[in-house]
């Protein structure tokens, strides 16, 4: 009786409304013969509802479910979310902006230090490509000198030579003696000028030949520069400062250096002179 009352129970709650189904379910008849009551009951006209099964968590999900929201309310809860994010893509829009401009200029401005380093890159260049020809020229006047100084040594010794005559023909001839004397300061004059010249080229050929290296550097650093950044073109600058003031002040001390051996000739000139002279004299007073 408890199988019956299920097989019926069951039925309605799938649909199946018909008598036949519910007798067949109620006095235990197995589902062949319900479905071939169903399909009798079809040949007679009689409208039998299909077999639906129930899914009992779908019917109670039915009754949890939250009503839907309209595609308005959709919107109007969104309309925040999406104010927030037009915000932010308005103020990354300008400072992409702001950092497109900053790129132009530092761009711009690199360009131009570019350029004047090229442009000093091509000056040093030709200096470079002057300063062997004028080392050449340099070192042709500094052997021109050296033959003067050859040629002048040559006169010293013959002079040295008329002087040891010097007591001799002053008993002979005093109009002779002066003139020799005059003859020999003016050797004195001369080979004075031709060592301050000859110091002077050497001088110069040092310094060309420092200007050279410094330049050379200068040429490494430059291009150093112009690969990495502007930076380097100061300590460059200062580098050079330092390379003249260097130069100068080695230049002053060979000049002080060069006075004082020309004061320290013309002083041994003169006392050999006067040496000279009061010896004579000694000798004519006895």
């Amino acid at each position: 009786m408890l199988e019956g009352f299920w097989n019926r129970w069951t039925a309605r709650l799938r649909g199946n409304h018909h008598p036949a189904v519910l007798a067949a379910g109620g006095n235990g008849v197995d589902t062949a013969h319900a479905s071939a009551a169903l399909a009798d009951a079809a040949l007679h006209g009689v409208a039998v509802a299909e077999p639906r099964r129930w899914n009992w968590g779908r019917v109670s999900a039915l009754w949890r479910r939250e009503p839907e929201m309209t595609e308005e309310a959709l919107q109007a809860a969104d309309a925040p979310m999406v104010d927030g994010v037009e915000a932010r893509v308005e103020r990354l829009a300008d400072r992409v902006d702001r950092l497109c401009d900053l790129l132009e200029r530092h761009l711009t401005a690199q360009q131009s230090r570019t350029e004047e380093v090229l442009a000093a890159v091509q000056r040093l260049t030709r200096e470079i490509a002057a300063v062997p020809a004028q080392a050449a020229a340099q070192t042709q006047q500094v052997e021109q000198l050296q033959a003067l100084v050859a040629a002048h040594h040559s006169d010293t010794r013959q002079i040295t030579a008329l002087l040891a005559e010097v007591p001799a023909v002053l008993c002979e001839n005093r109009d002779a003696l002066d003139s020799l004397v005059a003859h020999a300061r003016t050797h004195e004059r001369k080979q004075i000028e031709t060592i301050d010249r000859l110091t002077d080229l050497s001088t110069r050929q040092a310094k060309a030949a420092e200007t050279v290296q410094s330049v050379g550097a200068k040429m490494d650093v430059v291009a150093a520069v112009g690969e990495s950044h502007s930076a380097a073109l100061a300590a460059l600058l200062t580098e050079t400062r330092t390379n003249d003031q260097e130069i100068k002040s080695a230049f002053d001390r060979q000049s002080r250096r060069m006075m004082v051996m020309g004061g320290f000739v013309i002083g041994m000139t003169a006392a050999s002179a006067v040496f000279g002279a009061i010896h004579l004299y000694l000798k004519l007073m006895s």
